[in-house]
């Protein structure tokens, strides 16, 4: 009999992907076997990525009203955050075009009309900037740093992204009731929190 992990190595999965959540709602994917989250939730379940976070990210999701998902790649957080809380707000941030455009796949999919893709970096400022992105076919080490790209000793291409701070984008929006944030951008993390300062 083969193992599920034996499957998630050898078999990935090509096309939609569909899971329910605690609360009855399909989680929905669209993947042409290209990135590894959507096989990982097929052969094992809607806590099959992360399983140590997703399942505390929901819980809290539920109860907040605005949610706001940095780095956000094809869209996992920001997803259990729309369907965890259909009331709530969630903004997603994606800079890389190519990723950007499966985020808006995925969120089209789940039909999540609380849920707004953002195509920007988040930094401590605004502007614009290279942003490293990996050469290979759907890159998850995407990062401003060009520190973190040689210790990863990543082969990248530089694309230039407009960036934001939360601070900023949460004043321009009128937003004052960020409940729950989740942040990863490759190294750069702490540029991130400088530019909350206000929202935190």
């Amino acid at each position: 009999k083969l193992s599920r992990d034996w499957l998630l190595k050898h078999v990935p999965r090509s096309g939609r992907v569909e899971v329910t959540l605690p609360n009855g709602h399909c989680l929905r994917f669209w993947t042409l076997g290209d990135d590894r989250i959507p096989n990982r939730i097929y052969w094992k379940g809607w806590r099959g990525q992360e399983p140590e976070t997703v399942g505390l990210f929901y819980a809290l999701a539920q109860r907040s009203r605005t949610i706001i998902d940095v780095g956000a790649y094809i869209g996992l957080y920001a997803l259990l955050g729309g369907h965890a809380n259909p009331t709530a707000r969630v903004f997603a941030f994606e800079p890389v075009p190519h990723v950007f455009e499966r985020l808006s796949i995925n969120v089209d999919m789940n039909c999540l009309e609380n849920v707004s893709c953002v195509r920007s970096a988040v930094s401590r400022h605004g502007g614009s900037a290279w942003l490293r992105v990996p050469t290979t076919t759907f890159p998850t080490g995407s990062s401003l740093s060009a520190a973190f790209s040689l210790r990863k000793r990543n082969h990248t291409t530089p694309v230039q992204v407009s960036i934001t701070s939360l601070d900023c984008f949460c004043e321009n929006l009128g937003l004052t009731d960020i409940d729950l944030v989740k942040i990863d951008t490759e190294g750069t993390e702490v540029d991130v929190l400088e530019g909350m300062r206000r929202v935190i």
